[in-house]
């Protein structure tokens, strides 16, 4: 979201304000409206404004929109670890028992991805960057 690297909170939440306008007019007339991607932006400008307990219910929200099951290709499982990597980086300071089950649900997403494609250069340095991020994702540093 451009309008939050920008800080023009107003503007990202009058077209936050749209989005979901639309999406009601859709859903009012029988078509199937996409939530996930108007609820990763309003994740992301939540946990911009420093509302990160909104932002973390709003990217659940998002993963219950989701298969929990690793899918076949990388494609299937992008919106999956990119809510869950949200996920992780939101609750770090506020629910770190949240912030691990993240961390292990996407070390689970490399290793299925892992063993079904054993030859790929991307999906292991993924693997190996959870294995070893994870360990320390859900730590919350002192600041003095």
């Amino acid at each position: 979201m451009a309008l939050v690297e920008l800080r023009e909170w107003d503007k990202a939440r009058h077209n936050l304000q749209e989005a979901n306008r639309l999406a009601g007019q859709m859903r009012a007339a029988g078509l199937e409206a996409d939530q996930k991607s108007v609820l990763r932006a309003e994740a992301t400008l939540l946990h911009a404004s420093n509302r990160v307990h909104e932002a973390l219910d709003t990217a659940r929200k998002h993963l219950a929109l989701l298969p929990t099951a690793t899918g076949a290709s990388l494609t299937e499982n992008f919106d999956l670890v990119d809510v869950l990597r949200r996920i992780r980086i939101y609750s770090k300071s506020i629910d770190p028992e949240v912030c691990k089950s993240a961390s292990e649900k996407l070390i689970r997403i490399w290793s299925d991805l892992k063993s079904v494609y054993p030859q790929s250069a991307f999906i292991k340095t993924q693997h190996e960057r959870e294995v070893s991020s994870g360990k320390n994702a859900c730590l919350v540093s002192e600041r003095r």
